[in-house]
């Protein structure tokens, strides 16, 4: 992997266009007695990112149900961000405008995107008391082609990517590569993120971002009062599970909705201050219900019902489960509206290399295991970026040099020419 400067990009400048009228507003309307400085949005990064992460992650697990109505559907909208963010850094033109609009960061300039990950992933490896968490990122670049030095810049700062050359003509052990340091990123629970027929000498990058979280619960169920019991499944059938108690539990934060009530369930120190993570559970009064909860998921539904939750005494009946999930997401996120990162024609990673690249498999693989001490939750994205026209598949030659010639001895890292020549008669 080589090296190669550019001019530094910034995301389209209508994301600022609001910010600037603003200012220019303040210095020419002198007689409005409002200081400047309050009348200028003030911006919080991280709370930016969080905001937009939600508001792609339902729209994308909208999609992702799409493909199977009454399948089990986990990943990490964290994880997919993440790696698209990555991603996101070598676009160019109408390719970045639509991966902007899909990741729901297109109003925010880019620096500040940037920004607000590297705040949140530095947040995130101090989860507190009672909670393992581990977020890492990783470019796995192909060794023989020439990288932007400003788009892996902006990715080792603030991603804390770690950046590492692979021969991806042995696409086994690549795929190999890749795959050990995401098993050991999510502590045994995601193998197999990248398949090697996916890899070729044709794959300029793969990007990937991995994200394991162990939370044991502030108030634990406990063992004994676990016992099997019928789960209900669309269509009137049941299943026998595990199904865990907790009664009487006045900390728990409830709310009840039209249609549906919901728990939250935190993790690590019983302090409520101290208690950064939770799960939520939002469950439909009908059996047949979950479709129309699903329908009505959204960024500010989410947001209001958080809102709503409130500290009441309550039982929680849970079932002890684990399941497994991986979905290859390029048709979701072509419905997102991202479908010109996927084109071969039209892509543009001109931010990412000088030769043409498009974004040929985004995959995500998730896993979750609840029990009567807490949960264990793992996920892997990895984004494989394909070429065009770039090192074709050449068809075996022969080079008979029979007659006059001419030669050259090169420093292949700087490309000086140490000697050249030319050869009229080999025997002078």
């Amino acid at each position: 992997m080589r090296f190669t400067t550019t001019t530094q990009r910034r995301f389209p400048m209508p994301a600022v266009v609001p910010i600037l009228a603003t200012f220019i507003g303040c210095l020419v309307t002198v007689q409005t007695p409002v200081r400047c400085e309050e009348t200028i949005p003030k911006v919080n990064p991280v709370q930016q990112i969080s905001n937009a992460n939600a508001d792609f992650g339902f729209r994308l697990f909208a999609e992702m149900q799409k493909a199977q109505p009454n399948g089990n559907v986990f990943f990490s909208p964290y994880s997919v961000s993440s790696a698209l963010t990555m991603t996101l850094n070598g676009a160019n033109s109408d390719t970045l405008v639509q991966m902007g609009r899909t990741l729901s960061v297109n109003k925010i300039p880019l620096e500040n995107v940037n920004r607000g990950y590297e705040a949140l992933n530095m947040r995130l490896k101090t989860p507190g008391e009672g909670v393992r968490m581990n977020v890492a990122n990783s470019l796995w670049a192909n060794q023989n082609l020439t990288f932007i030095d400003s788009f892996l810049n902006d990715n080792k700062k603030s991603f804390n990517a770690e950046v590492a050359n692979l021969n991806f003509g042995n696409s086994r052990a690549a795929a190999d590569r890749i795959n050990g340091w995401v098993n050991k990123q999510t502590q045994g629970k995601i193998d197999n993120l990248v398949k090697p027929d996916s890899l070729s000498n044709m794959t300029a990058m793969v990007l990937v971002n991995a994200i394991y979280f162990q939370g044991d619960w502030s108030y634990p169920f406990e063992k004994a009062a676990t016992k099997d019991e019928p789960f209900q499944l669309v269509g009137r059938q049941t299943v026998s599970v595990p199904m865990m108690r907790r009664a009487k539990m006045e900390k728990y934060g409830y709310m009840k909705g039209e249609g549906f009530q919901a728990v939250r369930l935190p993790y690590g120190s019983p302090k409520p201050r101290e208690s950064r993570f939770s799960l939520y559970v939002f469950l439909p009064d009908r059996q047949d219900g979950l479709r129309d909860l699903l329908n009505t998921l959204s960024a500010e539904n989410w947001d209001s019902w958080r809102r709503q939750m409130r500290p009441t005494e309550g039982t929680v009946i849970l079932p002890k489960f684990k399941m497994q999930y991986e979905s290859e997401l390029n048709k979701a996120l072509t419905a997102l509206g991202m479908g010109i990162a996927f084109d071969r024609e039209k892509a543009d990673f001109s931010g990412m290399l000088r030769q043409k690249a498009f974004i040929s498999k985004v995959n995500h693989k998730a896993v979750l295991e609840v029990d009567e001490k807490g949960s264990t939750a793992a996920a892997a994205t990895s984004v494989e970026m394909g070429l065009l026209s770039v090192m074709p598949a050449r068809k075996p030659f022969t080079m008979k040099v029979d007659h006059p010639f001419f030669l050259a001895i090169v420093e292949e890292s700087t490309g000086q020419i140490l000697f050249m020549g030319a050869v009229w008669n080999p025997k002078g």
